[in-house]
């Protein structure tokens, strides 16, 4: 997909985000035993269409018009708890789609005012790492400015 207007990269967008909440949570236990820590430099991919996959990453990267995902997300698998793990993996999945988010924005060379649409439309979702946390940070956030004089 090769999105040209702030609709368009807000759908690639919901669909690569709804591809990796499903790799998180319903589809938890696969992504899990997809993610062997025998296999480096793997990346999970939250794809336009709302599928996910786990790859290796190339050898070599070649120059690419759009961010990568991170890369060896296996490999602290084991090293963590579960949780721990599916947060983190969560974490950077939010940055990846970002940053893709941020790269079509600059390739259809928005103007102010639709990159202003995009990102208040994106902002107003919650975060994956907020879904799969269960809205952890929320509570946080409001112990947090509790303590605050």
């Amino acid at each position: 997909m090769n999105p040209r207007n702030v609709e368009e990269v807000l759908m690639d967008f919901k669909g690569r985000r709804a591809g990796i909440i499903k790799a998180l949570t319903k589809d938890a236990e696969l992504f899990y035993k997809l993610c062997d820590p025998n296999h480096p430099d793997l990346c999970l991919h939250g794809l336009p269409n709302q599928q996910w996959e786990v790859k290796p990453s190339p050898p070599s990267p070649p120059p690419s018009e759009l961010p990568k995902p991170l890369s060896g997300i296996n490999i602290v698998r084991d090293a963590t708890s579960k949780e721990e793990w599916l947060s983190m993996v969560a974490l950077h999945s939010d940055a990846w789609l970002h940053a893709l988010a941020s790269s079509f924005s600059a390739k259809c060379k928005f103007v102010q005012a639709d990159r202003n649409r995009l990102f208040k439309k994106i902002s107003d979702m919650p975060s994956i790492f907020e879904l799969i946390m269960g809205g952890t940070t929320k509570k946080r956030a409001k112990a947090s400015n509790a303590s605050l004089p």
